[in-house]
C-alpha cells in the first residue's frame, strides 16, 4: 500500500541568484538573510513547527559548501541532507539527483529562494486517492504575479501559463505557481538528467492522462526574494512567523 504520510521535504537551493548580483557573488540566495537570518532557517522554522517530517534534503551548485555547511551546523530534530550537483541540474534534474536522499513519495517540494505564511500542515494532507495524480500545488494569490494557473472546480489545473492548456478546461479558480507542492508519485525514468520539472517532466505526463492538483487560499504573504526590491519588501514587512 502506497503510505500517505510525509516523512520528507526537499528545498531547491541550487540556483546562481543572478538578479542578486552582487550578493550572491558571495553568499548563495537561499543563506541571504533577511530579518536577522537566512531565507532558509525561515523555511526550516516553518517545516519544523508544523511538521513531523524525518529528513529535510536540499540541493546545492552554486557555493554549494556554504549550503553544505549550513545544514552541518543546523540544528532541527530531523535530518538535513545535501544533493551536491557539479553543474546546475535544473528542477527536474535536480530531482532525480536528489531522490535516493528524499525516499519514496509523497514528499514536499519547495522553492530554496521564498517566504510566504499559511498552514503548510493542512496543505500536506493526503489528497484523494486518484491512480493519476502527479503533485498538489499550493497556489499563491494571482497579486504575485508570477505563472498564472487556473483549475477547475474539482481542483484538478487546466491551465499552466502559456505552457500548457486542457481543451476542455472549464476553469473557474485562478492562483500563481509558488513552488510549493506535495509530490504524489515520481517516474525517475521519465525525469530529465538536466532540465526543467515543469517543461521537461510533468507536461509530458499531463499529455498522457497524468492530472495535477490544485489549492488556492490560505498562503499568505508569498513572496520570491529573487530582486533586489522584492528582498528589501520582504525585510521591511516582518510578518512571517519566526
Amino acid at each position: 500500500m502506497k503510505k500517505s504520510e510525509i516523512d520528507a521535504v526537499f528545498i531547491m537551493a541550487a540556483g546562481r541568484g543572478e538578479r542578486l548580483r552582487p550578493l550572491t557573488d558571495q553568499t548563495p540566495k537561499p543563506l541571504i538573510s533577511v530579518r536577522g537570518k537566512p531565507i532558509l532557517a525561515h523555511l526550516l522554522d516553518q517545516i519544523s513547527a508544523q511538521l513531523s517530517v524525518k529528513r529535510v534534503v536540499l540541493n546545492a551548485w552554486h557555493l554549494k559548501e556554504q549550503i553544505e555547511a549550513f545544514a552541518k551546523s543546523a540544528k532541527y530534530p530531523f535530518s538535513i541532507f545535501v544533493s551536491s550537483e557539479e553543474e546546475l541540474l535544473g528542477t527536474g534534474g535536480g530531482l532525480k539527483r536528489a531522490l535516493p536522499l528524499i525516499g519514496d513519495a509523497p514528499f514536499l517540494m519547495m522553492n530554496g529562494d521564498c517566504l510566504w505564511e499559511g498552514d503548510l500542515k493542512n496543505f500536506s494532507a493526503a489528497p484523494n486517492g486518484d491512480p493519476k495524480l502527479l503533485s498538489k500545488w499550493w497556489l499563491a494569490p494571482v497579486s504575485a504575479e508570477q505563472t498564472l494557473i487556473e483549475m477547475d472546480a474539482s481542483g484538478t489545473v487546466c491551465t499552466i501559463g502559456n505552457l500548457h492548456s486542457s481543451p476542455a478546461s472549464g476553469a473557474t479558480v485562478k492562483g500563481c505557481f509558488s513552488g510549493i507542492q506535495r509530490v504524489e508519485r515520481v517516474f525517475p525514468e521519465r525525469l530529465p538528467e538536466k532540465g526543467c520539472i515543469l517543461r521537461n517532466y510533468m507536461i509530458p505526463l499531463l499529455k498522457e492522462g497524468y492530472r495535477l492538483k490544485a489549492e488556492a487560499g490560505g498562503l499568505q504573504n508569498w513572496s520570491d526574494l529573487g530582486t533586489p526590491e522584492r528582498l528589501k519588501a520582504a525585510d521591511r514587512l516582518g510578518s512571517v512567523n519566526e
